[in-house]
């Protein structure tokens, strides 16, 4: 059993993919950061949210 939710491998894996989602997006024109990156990060915390 998981002392915290964040030993589990599912949530490893989201927060990884957190992370390189947050790399990607530090490369993308100025012009579109702002509307990409807030699309990506509204997917990105729903799918950390589900259980």
């Amino acid at each position: 059993m998981y002392k915290s939710f964040e030993e589990m491998p599912v949530w490893m894996e989201a927060f990884s993919l957190a992370d390189e989602i947050y790399d990607y997006t530090e490369k993308f024109p100025k012009n579109e950061l702002f509307s990409l990156t807030e699309q990506l990060f509204i997917i990105l915390l729903e799918a950390l949210h589900m259980r």
